[in-house]
């Protein structure tokens, strides 16, 4: 089945409108979502299981939650340092719940006290959302936070069963295990436990307190799952089963979507047309694509027609349709994946000229064409393997940063760096592309 026809498959499917139904309930109204910029902070987060982890707060749940979210621990605890006097299915009770512990070597997030079926128990619990594990320094060594924190608890509660948790989006293990039972859970299980809690609890009317109450808790549920863990398991089956069913529809919406790198990409097409005008002279356009940027001047599109790949995401001017003429030069913006550029910044700069889509369209043209790049290029193997897709030019662009974050300033630097490093080129090549075209 052709691309097409599977589009129009795709937009008689039922699939769209559960996708829209499933983005729809992220903008349903959500207290949370007054402050967002606070979403991703470890105090808010902390204060907010602290009252839900309280038995007797105002969200009505009473300890049910508290219990869901231990009974958690206890299954991840499995896989960390299983607490050998506590069993999972023996009752537990929540006695008290305080924020900031203090244990002589920092204050811990949250510290939960109780009994868990005869034994008295205490957990202590960390919370790391954006920042790594501390370390403390303990005589004339050096001890992970959550290992020391360990250390210190079990001197201040010698008779009861102590326990330690770390609460992380992804559910990560503490880079230095403690000497106590210990389990890492996630904001996957906080979100599990409140809704099982909310589930679990009887309907109220409007008017019942206990229902402004839950449904302030409620909300906490979906906020969890998409700004902290960044996840939504239905939306996520949605789209696995849009891409399962229609490949080929997928792939043609894809590579029409737009990016963060277009911004970085306009802005290096627009720098492109000032330096490659000033140099070479004449009126020339940009047209951003999926990950790269086309630049050519118009006479071009008149000559060698119409490329016929997918149309601009964005173009230079409106007064012209965005497409692309099919000789143009191409600029890519990568960032390389080696060790230096992790330490200083950089960007891939690669520009070519791609004629590929001449020879079909007019033999005697790309004849006259070929015959300019030839006499450019002394080595052939300059020629990208394609003669009709010479590289031109290109290197490291240092301290450049990401492809989403090149300003006006480091498109300038691209347009110039590439321009510079290969100027005779890049005219020999515009003026082969000219001729070829008149």
């Amino acid at each position: 089945m052709d691309t097409v026809a599977e589009l129009a498959r795709l937009a008689q499917s039922d699939l769209l409108r559960r996708i829209e139904e499933q983005v729809g309930k992220r903008r349903l109204p959500n207290v949370f979502r007054i402050f967002p910029r606070a979403l991703r902070s470890e105090s808010l987060h902390s204060d907010v299981v602290t009252w839900l982890l309280q038995p007797t707060a105002w969200h009505s749940l009473g300890d049910g939650f508290a219990v869901a979210l231990l009974r958690r621990w206890w299954d991840q605890s499995q896989r960390g340092r299983p607490p050998g006097e506590l069993k999972r299915d023996e009752t537990i009770e929540v006695e008290g719940v305080i924020p900031e512990y203090p244990t002589g070597r920092g204050p811990i997030d949250i510290l939960i006290w109780g009994q868990w079926g005869t034994r008295p128990f205490v957990l202590g619990l960390e919370n790391k959302i954006g920042a790594p594990e501390g370390r403390h320094r303990k005589g004339s060594q050096i001890i992970g936070q959550f290992r020391d924190y360990g250390i210190a608890l079990r001197r201040r509660f010698p008779d009861s069963t102590l326990a330690l948790a770390l609460l992380t989006p992804d559910g990560r293990d503490p880079s230095e295990a403690p000497d106590v039972p210990w389990g890492a859970i996630s904001y996957a299980d906080v979100a599990d436990a409140l809704d099982s809690a909310l589930r679990s609890q009887p309907r109220v009317s409007a008017a019942d307190d206990a229902f402004v109450a839950r449904t302030v808790a409620s909300h906490y549920v979906p906020i969890l799952r998409s700004y902290v863990m960044g996840q939504d398991a239905e939306l996520d089956a949605l789209c696995q089963e849009l891409i399962d069913r229609y490949p080929q529809a997928w792939r043609a919406v894809r590579s029409r979507l737009a990016s963060g790198r277009d911004e970085g990409h306009r802005l290096v097409g627009i720098a492109c047309c000032k330096a490659f005008g000033e140099h070479l002279g004449g009126p020339w356009l940009w047209a951003v694509q999926h990950r790269w940027v086309a630049v050519f001047r118009p006479s071009w599109l008149d000559a060698f027609g119409k490329w016929k790949g997918p149309l601009a995401r964005q173009f230079a001017t409106d007064e012209v349709p965005p497409v692309i003429p099919r000789v143009h030069f191409r600029l890519t913006l990568e960032v390389p994946e080696d060790d230096e550029a992790q330490v200083a910044p950089s960007l891939d700069v690669r520009l070519k000229c791609d004629a590929r889509n001449v020879k079909k369209h007019d033999p005697l043209r790309y004849s006259t064409l070929m015959t300019g790049l030839r006499g450019v290029f002394d080595d052939p193997k300059q020629m990208s393997g394609d003669e009709s897709t010479p590289r031109i030019g290109g290197g490291q662009l240092k301290k450049a940063g990401s492809v989403e974050e090149v300003d006006a300033r480091v498109a300038e630097m691209a347009a110039e760096f590439v321009f510079e490093r290969r100027s005779t080129k890049m005219s020999d090549v515009a003026h082969a592309i000219d001729k070829a075209s008149e």
